[in-house]
């Protein structure tokens, strides 16, 4: 409520408008305190998903890298075998099933020969590409795994 002055009274009554102007300018530093903590906080949770796909991607393309090398260095297997059809087949059967336990992902795997006619104790080299597909993440990358025909089970020709 405003009072009149007394007539002959030169003082202005300004402490209302003082008020109101201190309890605006807190409100507005309380709103913009606000926003910024919630784009703070959205900004961490977003980040905080992708820095554990891309570390996710990269143990999977390890793991995929051993297990290929094993499969071949476990195999004494050299005529009418596709190389191509046998890795595929590992991933889709053993290597999808162990890793979906642990993260809601999906791999695919398609293999190809860099070399021709492998024996028993000779290198052979494979280009696996494959496919990684999770909640938040999608790539296609191809490895290339190297490894020696039999030579986990220590035969010689």
């Amino acid at each position: 409520m405003v009072i009149a002055n007394a007539p002959g009274d030169e003082r202005t009554e300004r402490g209302q408008l003082v008020l109101i102007g201190a309890i605006t300018i807190a409100f507005i530093l309380l709103g913009v305190v606000v926003i910024f903590n919630g784009v703070q906080y959205t900004e961490t949770v977003n980040t905080g998903d992708a820095g554990e796909s891309a570390e996710d991607v990269r143990i999977t393309e390890a793991e995929l890298e051993a297990g290929v090398e094993g499969l071949i260095e476990h195999s004494n297997e050299t005529n009418n075998v596709s190389w191509e059809t046998k890795i595929e087949e590992y991933v889709e059967d053993q290597y999808t099933l162990t890793r979906a336990q642990g993260k809601a992902i999906h791999v695919e795997a398609e293999a190809s020969m860099l070399t021709d006619s492998p024996t028993i104790n000779e290198d052979l080299e494979v280009a696996v590409t494959y496919h990684y597909t999770s909640n938040s993440l999608s790539i296609e990358n191809t490895i290339t795994v190297s490894a020696t025909l039999g030579d986990a089970l220590g035969e010689t020709p």
